[in-house]
């Protein structure tokens, strides 16, 4: 076992076969423990939901493998709770739960802004997506007077590129019924969207 400059890390010795099996168990421990707060986060939103919903009980158990996180922005507790009682609340009322939710989308968003400015569609989006974020447990940040204006301006235009990326960032095979494979492998997202789209300004 030896340290990396960069790190106090110990990194494995590739001569010694006990030493990899040693690095690659605490690259595990290490997953499991960043997974963990996640998987207490998604259990206390199903018992809130069964709270909320009491005759979906049973569909909200099963659901905890829908919940699993897209984006960076589910490592925060916040958008990923926001993101889960979204799921949830379409479990319950027997909603489609492959459509990208509002933190999927922000996400995406937050990624486009990151190599170009957002154009007045996008940005009414990302309030938009803020908005609906907020019944679903994101802070309320006052976005209200400047959503209006962007639905006046720009509301058709935010209504096309919401559709398109609750569209293109589903995620197939996020169902309590079983999707044929040809279907998640026919509708399944491109790594990075086509030209065209919001992503794409």
């Amino acid at each position: 076992m030896t340290t990396s400059p960069d790190t106090d890390a110990p990194q494995a010795d590739p001569s010694d076969p006990l030493a990899q099996i040693l690095a690659d168990l605490e690259i595990v421990e290490t997953t499991l423990e960043a997974m963990l707060p996640q998987m207490q986060w998604a259990n206390e939103e199903i018992a809130a939901a069964q709270e909320r919903h009491p005759a979906a009980r049973e569909q909200l158990h099963a659901s905890f493998l829908l919940l699993k996180p897209t984006n960076d922005l589910m490592r925060r507790e916040m958008p990923y709770r926001a993101h889960c009682r979204e799921i949830l609340e379409r479990v319950a009322t027997g909603g489609d739960t492959r459509p990208a939710t509002a933190i999927e989308v922000l996400g995406a968003l937050a990624r486009a802004s990151a190599r170009t400015p957002l154009n007045t569609a996008a940005t009414g989006l990302y309030f938009r997506m803020w908005k609906a974020g907020e019944a679903a447990g994101l802070p309320d940040i006052g976005i209200v007077s400047e959503l209006e204006h962007y639905e006046a301006i720009a509301g058709t235009l935010m209504d096309e590129y919401e559709h398109d990326a609750r569209t293109r960032l589903a995620q197939p095979a996020r169902s309590l019924t079983p999707v044929p494979a040809a279907f998640i492998a026919a509708t399944a997202p491109t790594p990075e969207p086509e030209p065209g789209t919001l992503f794409d300004l």
